[in-house]
This record gives C-alpha cells, sequence and structure tokens, in this order.
C-alpha cells in the first residue's frame, strides 16, 4: 500500500511540476528509499540518484536536504557492497552537514554512524580475500600437498600489509560501540579473523 501511494504522489507531482522541481526530488527520494527498505535495489538506485541529481543542481550548495540525498544514496550503495561510493556519498553528506549542523544534530549522527558502518564493512570485505587465501592454504594443507616456501611468503606477505588496516577498523569500533552491537556476527568474524592474521605475522617473521 505505501509503495503504490509513493508511486501515485510521485505521478501527481510529474503532472503538476517541472522535472527539476523539489517536490519531485522529494517524492523520487522517498519512493527509492521505500524500495532500498523493500530490497528493491536497481530500482531504488534510479530513484536516488534521480532525486540526488535535481538537489545538487537546484539546491543551495548547502542545503540539508542534498545532505540527505547523499547519505541516503550512500546507504543504498553500502547496501549493494559498492562500499567506497558509499563512503564518497557519505563524506560529501558531512561536508555539507558540517557548515549548517552541530554532531549533535540527528541527520549528522546518522551520517557518522554510516560511514563508521561503511568502513567496518570495506575493511572487512578486504579480510575476507585474506581468508579465502587462508581457507585455500588449509584446504591444500589437509590434502597433503606441498606448499613452498614462496607462496606461503607471498600469503603472509599480503597479512601484514592487511595488519594496519585491522588495527584501525579496532579503533574505529571502540569509539562506535553501538555498531559493534548492532552488528554482532560480523564483529565475531573480524575479531576471529584479526586473530588469525595476528598469528600469521608471528609466522612471516620466520620466513623473512
Amino acid at each position: 500500500m505505501a509503495l503504490a501511494n509513493y508511486r501515485r504522489a510521485l505521478q501527481i507531482r510529474e503532472q503538476l511540476f517541472k522535472p527539476d522541481h523539489p517536490l519531485i526530488a522529494q517524492s523520487l527520494n522517498n519512493l527509492g528509499f521505500l524500495l532500498h527498505l523493500l530490497g528493491e535495489y536497481p530500482e531504488a538506485s534510479l530513484y536516488l540518484k534521480r532525486a540526488l541529481n535535481i538537489r545538487k543542481h537546484n539546491l543551495d550548495p548547502g542545503h540539508p536536504e542534498t545532505a540527505i540525498s547523499y547519505n541516503n544514496f550512500g546507504y543504498l550503495l553500502q547496501s549493494m557492497g559498492k562500499y567506497d561510493e558509499a563512503q564518497d556519498n557519505f563524506e560529501n553528506a558531512l561536508k555539507i552537514l558540517k557548515t549548517i549542523s552541530s554532531f549533535e544534530h540527528p541527520h549528522t549522527k546518522t551520517v557518522h554512524k554510516n560511514m563508521a558502518k561503511n568502513e567496518f564493512l570495506l575493511q572487512l570485505n578486504e579480510l575476507d580475500t585474506i581468508w579465502s587465501q587462508i581457507s585455500v592454504i588449509e584446504k591444500l594443507s589437509a590434502n597433503d600437498i606441498d606448499m613452498t616456501k614462496s607462496d606461503m611468503k607471498e600469503i603472509f606477505i599480503e597479512a601484514t600489509k592487511q595488519s594496519p588496516r585491522v588495527n584501525r577498523v579496532r579503533r574505529r569500533l571502540e569509539d562506535v560501540k553501538d555498531i559493534a552491537k548492532e552488528m554482532n556476527e560480523e564483529a565475531k568474524f573480524y575479531l576471529k579473523l584479526n586473530s588469525i592474521i595476528d598469528s600469521l605475522i608471528l609466522k612471516a617473521s620466520n620466513i623473512y
């Protein structure tokens, strides 16, 4: 029912106003946000992107509605696993909000929370690659397939490169404990990977 109402509202406004009218952007944003919540990501992207473009080009540079559009589009990109693009949108939203509101403002706090979650997911995604490599080693070892010293060193070096990122994520999580609680399963996975990588770094020192 809500989705049908949002679609109808957009149709009516498109008949009454020019394509770049702020009320059109409002309807596009509302419809896109609801579609996002319903898991209809491709369609949601079309509406949220159009709303953002209207607001960027027709409202003042520091308008709060433009910040909201940046945040909503970033939130969608995050759900789609496009963490780098999501981060860009969150940063654009924050730039606007910093000039017009305090850190305690609900919109600003929401963007900070989304950015922290996005950074966590971004690093978790990168660590997942390491986890896959480790799993390959374990599988090969289980099948009595010898790993050369060079192969092992390559994996360990990669793990060492990831270590500063792991520490940065840990510090970030300590600053946003509420996010860690909301993402309990992901946090457990992160801690497991962190422990494995720490042990790999110790082993790497023996290979160097």
